[in-house]
């Protein structure tokens, strides 16, 4: 009986950690002459996303070179360019997030999920025993990304038999939040849910998508940063699918006006795939896999029936349309608001709809700061949030986060 007590009081629900769209390491291998001088031909067995050195121009170039895929019209396949394999690394354990990356001096300049690790650690998780991660190629949409569900259902079910059946605790960003809702709501039904899942944690979610996908696809650029326009960068944005899966949901921004064209035209977020093809943002090859990604954004993000918590920022102004001179200069811009790259619409809509449906318990946090660390990369590593999300998985009263 005291061993069983003790067993008891030592036990905790694993934690499943699911990271953002930039949040998973790539590793591999290089041997592909490139047509700058500088880019390296030749990397063995080595970590390409994201080393500190390929984050700066001129190697950022050789970089989104080696990363930009190609589509096969023949075979239906996306691949990746002749001589180039990079793949997501160790699936289940913490080396796939990008806070493990080989850096300088072993600081990381991308640190996401660093300090809620380190809290949960505190607390007595270990890595690999109570505390996984499921890392995914995230330059894949759904469509390409259907591996996933099975990876993710075995790993939830060692989880749980590991740690004395209890049930895990999902804790999600960005992309990562969009696909967990799609598991839980598609690839898993209720018995299996109330049986292996504790609660899930939804930090900065993209299911509503992003005004800013459209501003990338369409400009071909990252606004307001020093980031440099490139003919590498041109190619890897048209040719990312995750951006398609990332223009703004057709059921949350319903009919709001996200761009207005030279004469005055308005277009909604089902207007804005047409928009795109018609003015051949999208690469002929890539249509195909463009298309595919449409029938997501018409989707509602539905209420899930497990607890759940969302943590999300819409204090800080970003784009939510662009106003055309002509097709080839935006005007100006639509203002809106989020965390600077997602708006907030997705996490909203999630947390009025949810509520009223009532099938688990829903809390939602809005930071509502104007702090530029409260964006959307940033957002995950902030005392605020780090406070909330692990006190959420500490069992805290909401009341408190």
């Amino acid at each position: 009986m005291i061993f069983l007590l003790f067993k008891i009081c030592l036990s905790r629900n694993p934690v499943i950690i699911i990271p953002g769209i930039i949040g998973s390491m790539l590793k591999g291998s290089v041997a592909k002459p490139s047509s700058n001088w500088y880019c390296p031909s030749n990397i063995n067995e080595s970590t390409l996303w994201l080393k500190k050195q390929y984050s700066v121009h001129p190697l950022l170039d050789c970089l989104l070179e080696w990363l930009t895929l190609e589509y096969d019209n023949v075979s239906k396949v996306i691949r990746q360019p002749k001589g180039v394999n990079a793949e997501i690394h160790n699936f289940g354990t913490l080396d796939g997030l990008t806070h493990r990356t080989d850096n300088w001096v072993g600081i990381n300049f991308l640190p996401f999920w660093n300090e809620i690790i380190h809290e949960l650690e505190k607390k007595g998780w270990n890595e690999s025993i109570s505390l996984f991660s499921a890392p995914y190629d995230w330059r894949m949409g759904i469509s390409e990304l259907q591996y996933l569900w099975k990876d993710l259902t075995k790993l939830v079910e060692d989880s749980y038999t590991k740690n004395d059946n209890e049930p895990v605790i999902f804790l999600s960003h960005s992309y990562g939040s969009y696909l967990l809702h799609q598991f839980l709501t598609k690839h898993t039904n209720a018995k299996w849910r109330k049986k292996y899942v504790s609660k899930a944690v939804f930090v900065a979610p993209t299911w509503g998508g992003s005004s800013m996908a459209f501003t990338l696809l369409y400009k071909k650029l990252v606004p307001f940063t020093k980031l440099k326009s490139t003919a590498s960068l041109a190619k890897f944005i048209e040719s990312t699918p995750s951006l398609y899966q990332h223009l703004p949901n057709y059921k949350v921004f319903k009919n709001d006006t996200l761009a207005i064209g030279p004469n005055g035209e308005k277009y909604t977020a089902a207007d804005l795939p047409r928009l795109l093809l018609e003015q051949k943002k999208i690469p002929v090859e890539f249509i195909e896999v463009f298309n595919k990604t449409l029938v997501y954004l018409n989707e509602k993000p539905v209420a899930i029936d497990v607890n759940s918590a969302i943590f999300y920022n819409s204090g800080l102004r970003m784009v939510k349309g662009m106003k055309f001179e002509d097709w080839d200069q935006e005007e100006s811009w639509i203002n809106g608001d989020g965390d600077f790259l997602v708006n907030a619409e997705g996490a909203e809509y999630a947390c009025e709809k949810w509520k009223k449906k009532q099938k688990a318990i829903v809390y939602c946090k809005d930071i509502d700061s104007t702090n530029m660390n409260y964006n959307h990369i940033q957002f995950i590593a902030t005392s605020k949030v780090i406070n909330a999300v692990t006190g959420y998985v500490f069992g805290k009263n909401t009341r408190e986060l």
